[in-house]
């Protein structure tokens, strides 16, 4: 018995030890939780990529907008091929509006260069800004079907609803708890008034 306890003291610091490290990474579960177990540093690559996006956007003097635009398409161009070849995302819809993200920027970003240039016509340049314009909304409005299919939007809205009924059924249940308290207590006030009456009668 005394074996066993010194064995289970000894395994205890441990046990806690293996609790405190799946809390911790409990904690930064949101980190890698959409992604495939392979790729669970995928968020990593997406922070280094917009962090030398926008650093290339400081840049105009030292590179040139050329040089800069080049390198910062190559960047997309790197980024949408490895989404498309490996997949990195849990569910396929994912991948896609990742894809498409991808694809309208580099769109997004040739088109206002057009747009920008001295060397092109007004007709061509309303033409790609009205161009650029319907592609973000077709992204907006695919982000809301995809939103729309793959949660569970319906469960959500219900919960809030129901909390709302709860929250809204506790306030107003209050004023009557309060004259029931109240009632109450006048109840003891009046039978402690009576309890000692009755004391002073039978002195």
């Amino acid at each position: 018995m005394i074996k066993n306890k010194g064995k289970n003291s000894a395994l205890e610091p441990s046990v806690s030890k293996m609790k405190s490290s799946k809390n911790s990474f409990k904690v930064f579960q949101f980190f890698y939780k959409d992604y495939k177990k392979e790729f669970y540093y995928w968020e990593t690559i997406i922070f280094f990529q917009k962090l030398i996006l926008t650093f290339l956007q400081n840049l105009n003097q030292t590179l040139g907008t050329e040089y800069r635009d080049f390198i910062f398409l190559l960047i997309l161009l790197w980024y949408l091929i490895m989404v498309v070849k490996l997949h990195p995302f849990n569910r396929n819809s994912v991948n896609f509006l990742e894809i498409n993200s991808v694809v309208i920027t580099i769109l997004t970003k040739l088109s206002l260069e057009i747009t920008l240039s001295d060397s092109v016509g007004s007709d061509v340049k309303e033409f790609f800004m009205f161009f650029q314009l319907g592609l973000n909304i077709l992204f907006i409005f695919h982000v809301i079907f995809v939103i729309v299919k793959y949660t569970p939007w319906k469960k959500m809205l219900k919960e809030g609803i129901d909390k709302m009924h709860d929250a809204t059924s506790k306030i107003k249940s209050i004023p009557s708890n309060a004259m029931k308290n109240i009632r109450e207590l006048k109840i003891k006030v009046s039978d402690r008034q009576n309890f000692a009456k009755g004391k002073k009668t039978d002195l």
